[in-house]
């Protein structure tokens, strides 16, 4: 290869390695930056690259470089967005040339079919896949992949010391309606959990073991437990296999809580519901706009209402929105720096002044809550 074709060789594979890490450094650092331009860039690169070591070793049966910079182009457009047919057209209308679209179209399929194989997301679901919405499965595990155990954790699990006595045992399990008590030493550190269906299989011979026997005997240690930043879908998934209504929530050792199956599956009942809502939720929006409440009939409305005075600075999860008026907030359209946004709000989130919500209930609920 002679010294002006090894420099043009060497420049194009400089570009290309430059170009990697520039966009890996200013995506990676959160800074703003695209991917499909820098796609077409590295396509025409690496394009330009073969053709050019081709043209040298072929120069009277081949193409110049500039042909396999473009279907390199296309190709890397294609292989990345998965759509093919975007690249030949983008292709073809920056050559307007019709010679040119057998070769695009060849790389372009070969470059999807092998893309896919590869990885089933593109550069564009890629990004929903990593917030947890994955496409390419049932809409049950998206919803609860997205929601972390943290939601539906309760506070007052029933807890025995060790030391409790097998007689205050059988006593708790008849009078409870928990069917899992969680067994702890001082200051809450887990020890293990104790099941109704365990003391049933002793309870038999309780005059005998009313002395002998105490919770941290037969506390089961292996018994499965959660994180708080689990999600929802681990949750279920240990329901599922351990058959169990209740699981504890540890963290670093110590109980901090417990959830409950009744609630994940209320949970996942109403984000499916908001989810129903809010896929058609653009019409219902304007025609809310117009009228304040549409009747979804039995009884309940959809209705905007403003927020009152006292929900300002407050979270929906202080403020249990739920509990007191029996409503339930669908939507929020807050009004701020001029524009205004609309949220599917979390448990967190903080009232302000000005604030807009989608409500659903009876009518007389929606009123109460007005009032």
């Amino acid at each position: 290869m002679a010294l002006a074709g090894r420099g043009v060789w060497y420049l194009l594979l400089a570009l290309i390695l430059l170009k990697l890490f520039a966009t890996s450094v200013t995506l990676g650092s959160g800074g703003s930056g695209g991917i499909f331009a820098p796609s077409l860039f590295l396509g025409a690169m690496t394009g330009g690259l073969l053709g050019t070591l081709v043209h040298h070793l072929f120069p009277s049966v081949t193409a110049g470089p500039g042909a396999y910079a473009l279907v390199g182009m296309g190709a890397v457009v294609a292989a990345t967005t998965h759509a093919p047919l975007t690249a030949m057209i983008i292709i073809f209308e920056m050559t307007g040339d019709y010679k040119i679209i057998p070769s695009v179209m060849a790389a372009c399929v070969i470059a999807v079919l092998l893309a896919t194989r590869l990885k089933r997301t593109s550069i564009y679901t890629e990004k929903l896949v990593r917030r947890g919405i994955e496409l390419f499965q049932p809409l049950e595990f998206n919803v609860l992949r997205r929601l972390s155990v943290k939601s539906v954790l309760t506070r007052d699990p029933v807890v025995v010391n060790e030391q409790t006595p097998f007689r205050k045992l059988v006593d708790l399990a008849v009078n409870s309606p928990r069917s899992e008590f969680f067994v702890v030493r001082d200051k809450k550190e887990y020890l293990g959990t104790i099941s109704v269906h365990q003391l049933r299989q002793v309870i038999l011979d309780k005059e005998w073991l009313d002395e002998l026997i105490i919770a941290r005997d037969l506390a089961d240690p292996t018994y499965p437990s959660l994180r708080p930043d689990d999600n929802l879908d681990m949750a279920m998934r240990l329901f599922a296999r351990e058959n169990v209504e209740e699981l504890p929530v540890l963290d670093q050792g110590r109980l901090v809580g417990s959830v409950r199956k009744s609630d994940v599956l209320e949970v996942y009942n109403r984000e499916l519901m908001r989810r129903d809502l809010s896929s058609g939720m653009h019409g219902a929006l304007s025609w809310v706009q117009r009228t304040k409440t549409v009747n979804l009939g039995e009884g309940y409305v959809l209705a905007e209402v403003e927020a009152p005075p006292h929900f300002a600075g407050k979270t929906l999860r202080e403020l249990n929105v739920r509990a007191n008026y029996g409503v339930e907030v669908i939507l929020i359209r807050k009004s701020s720096s001029g524009s205004n946004n609309t949220v599917v709000p979390s448990p967190d989130y903080r009232i302000e002044l000005g604030d807009t919500l989608l409500v659903a209930g009876t009518s007389e609920q929606v009123q109460r809550l007005m009032e």
